[in-house]
C-alpha cells in the first residue's frame, strides 16, 4: 500500500480497507504481481477494493471504467455488480491493435 501524501486512499483508510478484506484471492494476487513486474500500470489494491465496496454499497448494476489496463479493477467491480450486472470499459491506446 502507498503512503504518499497524494494517494487516493489514505493508510488509515487503506489499512481499514485491509482489515475488512484481506487479500487471499490468488488471480488478485496474480494480477498484482504480473503488473509489477511488468510496469503495468494500475490502481493500488485499496483503491480497487474501495471501487469494489463502493459498487456493492450503492447496490450498483452497471459501472464505467475508463483505462483498464489488465482489468484489475475491472475484476473488482465484476464482483460488485454480480452476473447481472454490466461493467464497460474504455481504454484508450496509442499502440497500433492490427486489423
Amino acid at each position: 500500500m502507498k503512503a504518499r501524501i497524494d494517494a487516493i486512499i489514505q493508510l488509515k483508510s487503506g489499512e481499514y480497507l485491509e482489515q475488512l478484506h484481506p487479500q487471499t484471492d490468488g488471480l488478485l494476487r496474480e494480477m498484482e504481481e504480473y503488473g509489477g513486474e511488468h510496469g503495468v500500470p494500475s490502481a493500488d489494491r485499496e483503491v480497487a477494493l474501495f471501487c469494489e465496496i463502493t459498487a456493492r454499497a450503492v447496490n450498483a448494476k452497471r459501472c464505467l471504467e475508463i483505462g483498464m489496463a489488465i482489468g484489475y479493477t475491472s475484476l473488482h467491480l465484476a464482483r460488485a455488480v454480480g452476473e447481472d450486472g454490466l461493467v464497460v470499459t474504455i481504454d484508450p491506446s496509442d499502440e497500433d491493435q492490427g486489423g
